[in-house]
């Protein structure tokens, strides 16, 4: 998970799921947002958008870029639960995901 469209680093990363073609973490995950929300002044604008990068764990070689998702925060502020269609990110190579 990434706050912010051009984060760099990963606020968190889940677990591995092995030999699974669709998997599903069922995983809780808190991440600082940087805003101090403040009734009747704070707006979902002020929330940062979130990245979530997919890889195919390889304990051999690179890992595989399978695609990312970013979410907006009208989308998780008000849907905490949801499916997520992964899309190619510039400059990253998903050439393993077809659809």
């Amino acid at each position: 998970v990434y706050v912010g469209e051009k984060a760099e680093e990963p606020l968190y990363k889940t677990k591995v799921i092995d030999n699974n073609l669709n998997p599903k973490w069922n995983e809780t995950v808190s991440v600082p947002l940087g805003v101090k929300p403040q009734r009747g002044v704070t707006e979902v604008s002020n929330f940062p958008s979130l990245r979530l990068e997919v890889y195919d764990y390889n304990r051999v070689a690179e890992l595989p870029f399978l695609g990312s998702c970013l979410i907006p925060p009208s989308q998780y502020l008000n849907s905490p639960t949801s499916e997520f269609t992964l899309k190619s990110l510039p400059g990253k190579n998903n050439s393993l995901v077809k659809g």
